[in-house]
């Protein structure tokens, strides 16, 4: 730590480093317009400002969280590494992905980046320095196919704040340089396989060379690194992190954060919050990025709070390689097969990775249910028993069975895999076969679950009901059904209360479709999707969703899936 002042001196200076993306004219969601930035403006060098996350002008970085409900939260910072109850600053964010970004319009002032899911475009949020924002400034559209992007570093040290973005379909990692007015100029690839990972996070100039530094995660064996900037946009040498960079209890971190100095000590903290326990940790990366000091626990209660920076979406990713999968069981013998998704709307080679799973009823895609970074698979048993595999995320590999509860043979439908009621924990949704009621299992992060609590009657009329995800951009999963009566599938649109809206028909004609499963974003669009098998033929379907709760026009990608008795 011989280089601590200089560090900190450095740190100061390159706080002046904007991020980046930008510019439109259309309020912010719940936040009040203030001076539209002109799009069509000249850029301005970026002014030699702080590019820390001092959103309140008091000196003191600031912690910026969404909600579940959707309401952006203003955390204001004490300087110590503790933070103030949170103020509600917007509503209407639960569609955006957030990231704190520096400042990006060369005011002084600390902004933010954010996408809006339902289309796909990002936006520039500036800051006015006393915990609002103004008018937000339109980046680009098209964003709906980046998995991760992280703003606020200067990676090619022009001292203008840059913006790294993952395409998802390939995990290709593009550079794109900071105007210092809010937007980008054009982009640059730096780097590929970045789908392997599933954080990617700012963490200002670890060592010292003029040019900021990144966090990321592996995402099969969780372990994280640091990635030195090479000042020319790219990454040279990565170093392996000390493994207590992690929440506190040893788990697995749901959500991460970097680039604020929280505590005042110069350096660079990492925030944390463990998936199972939902308490929110500080880590502090030294000057040499090997030791990390301890994580300091900041209380809990964060599971429905999402931090500032967009991570690699996890769900249906059976082989921790960013891209979503399928699980199949063979009808002949019970086999069950993992289907690889190539990322791009196709299929790798089947590997079979169980047996005995005839006697299976139910088998079903259960999302990270304990919590560890794998997707697991729930199954029940024709004698009630609900038993849980827990992922590897090796090649679609599962542990276990573990036997989670008994009497759920009185259930003719379960779904999971996605948080229903908000809490921050994946949920079960099932159907009753005496009264046809849905109920709620509300999951403890752990790989068990609460009392289950009514969701909705009338169900009875249902079949192939699918816990889909978010199709609507909303931030909220929603379910779809195929209706018995008319054959024609049906949206049910998830709420932040923790139901479903009334039933919108998106298609008919579903009557040949004997097997429905949601796949996430199986093409690596942005959007997500579902497949369906056809009776007649065993046809696999893809549906490709359009981001407003329906669906484009269906793609052929497999054949000869009636061997399969379930599709999951």
């Amino acid at each position: 730590m011989q280089r601590l002042s200089s560090w900190r001196r450095r740190l100061r200076l390159l706080r002046s480093a904007a991020v980046a993306a930008g510019a439109a004219i259309i309020a912010a969601p719940g936040v009040a317009a203030a001076q539209v930035t002109d799009p069509t403006a000249d850029a301005v060098e970026p002014a030699a400002a702080d590019v820390s996350r001092d959103y309140t002008g008091d000196g003191v970085d600031d912690l910026l969280t969404v909600r579940r409900n959707g309401r952006l939260i203003l955390h204001a910072g004490n300087g110590d590494g503790t933070f103030d109850p949170g103020a509600s600053i917007g509503t209407g964010w639960g569609g955006y992905d957030v990231s704190a970004a520096g400042d990006l319009t060369g005011d002084g002032l600390p902004d933010l980046v954010a996408r809006e899911n339902a289309t796909g475009t990002l936006f520039t949020y500036p800051g006015n320095g006393t915990g609002g924002f103004g008018q937000r400034v339109f980046v680009g559209y098209g964003w709906d196919s980046i998995g991760m992007f992280a703003a606020g570093g200067d990676f090619d040290g022009d001292g203008a704040a840059d913006l790294l973005a993952v395409r998802e379909s390939d995990g290709e990692l593009f550079f794109y340089p900071g105007l210092g007015n809010g937007t980008f100029g054009a982009r640059s690839s730096v780097g590929s396989a970045w789908n392997e990972r599933d954080v990617l996070t700012v963490l200002g100039d670890v060592d010292g060379n003029g040019c900021d530094d990144v966090l990321g995660r592996d995402r099969a064996d969780g372990g994280y690194a640091v990635l030195l900037g090479d000042c020319t946009s790219g990454f040279g040498e990565e170093i392996a992190v000390d493994g207590d960079l992690v929440a506190r209890s040893g788990g697995h971190a749901s959500d991460v954060s970097g680039g604020g100095d929280y505590n005042g000590d110069g350096l660079p903290d990492v925030l944390a919050v463990d998936g199972r326990s939902g308490e929110l940790s500080l880590s502090t990366l030294a000057d040499d990025p090997t030791p990390v000091v301890d994580a300091v626990g900041l209380g809990g209660g964060w599971s429905d709070e999402r931090l500032p920076s967009v991570q690699g979406g996890g769900e249906y990713d059976f082989g921790a390689d960013g891209r979503t999968d399928v699980y199949a069981v063979r009808s002949s013998d019970g086999a069950l097969f993992y289907y690889p998704g190539d990322g791009a709307g196709g299929f790798g080679r089947s590997v079979q990775v169980g047996t005995g799973w005839a006697g299976l009823t139910l088998v079903e895609t259960a999302g990270d249910i304990d919590e560890d970074g794998h997707q697991d698979v729930l199954a029940h048993s024709a004698d009630g028993v609900l038993w849980f595999f827990r992922g590897t995320g090796v090649d679609g590999g599962l542990n276990g069975p573990v036997k989670i509860g008994t009497g759920w043979n009185s259930f003719d439908a379960i779904v999971s895999g996605h948080d229903v009621n908000g809490d921050g924990w994946t949920d079960i949704v099932a159907r009753s076969t005496e009264t046809h009621w849905m109920f709620v299992y509300a999951g403890r992060g752990d790989g068990t679950f609460r009392t289950a609590l009514q969701f909705g009657t009338g169900w009875d009329v249902l079949r192939e009901i699918t816990l889909a995800g978010d199709l609507t951009g909303d931030g909220q999963p929603d379910i779809v059904a195929v209706n018995k009566d008319d054959e024609c599938l049906y949206l049910y649109r998830g709420n932040a209360s923790g139901g479903v809206g009334q039933a919108v028909k998106i298609g008919c004609g579903w009557a040949g479709m004997n097997a429905v499963a949601a796949v996430g974003d199986f093409n690596g669009d942005g959007r997500g999707d579902i497949v369906a098998r056809r009776a007649s033929d065993g046809n696999l379907f893809l549906y490709r969703g359009d981001a407003n709760g329906g669906f484009l026009s269906s793609v052929r990608v497999g054949t000869g899936w009636n061997t399969l008795s379930t599709i999951v």
